[in-house]
């Protein structure tokens, strides 16, 4: 399982034991970690088949991990005013974002390119949280206005 809290690494625990596995670092090290946090954790997803962490923070950027050998494999600026929620489509080879730029990003696993972009700025919003159909064929989108805004994948995400 994976944990991930403002002052805390993101985390991945063994459910069976309470042991802990693996932290995920900035990937500078402890002491650029310790200088360079310009913000705090504020999401984080584990891959469908456990391969990858994700994680994005307050101040904007989302990670990515190699979960057996704990590298960082890429790190994006993301969202201006903050990560406030991510996670990966259900076959792994996308990551969705939300954040306070009233944004939601469609990101390329491997890369960190982004695939699709949605605005919410028009209708004056703000995604909080989302989540992805286990088929990989629609996202919902939970707003600050507690509206739920329901997408399809199209194109290269619908592909499985």
């Amino acid at each position: 399982a994976l944990t991930i809290s403002s002052y805390e690494l993101p985390t991945i625990w063994d459910v069976e034991n309470g042991k802990l596995i693996k932290k995920f670092w900035r990937q500078s090290g402890i002491i650029a970690y310790l200088f360079r946090m310009k913000g705090s954790w504020a999401s984080g997803d584990l891959s469908p088949r456990g391969e990858k962490v994700v994680a994005g923070s307050t101040d904007g950027i989302i990670r990515l991990w190699e979960v057996r050998s704990g590298n960082e494999v890429w790190s994006k600026m993301a969202h201006k005013g903050g990560v406030n929620d991510l996670t990966f489509a259900a076959d792994g080879k996308f990551i969705l974002s939300t954040g306070n730029d009233a944004t939601v990003k469609i990101w390329d696993s491997t890369n960190g390119e982004i695939s699709d972009q949605i605005n919410l700025a028009t209708s004056d919003d703000v995604g909080m949280v989302l989540n992805c159909s286990p088929d990989n064929n629609a996202f919902v989108v939970g707003t600050l206005r507690g509206v739920i805004l329901h997408f399809r994948f199209g194109g290269e995400a619908n592909r499985k």
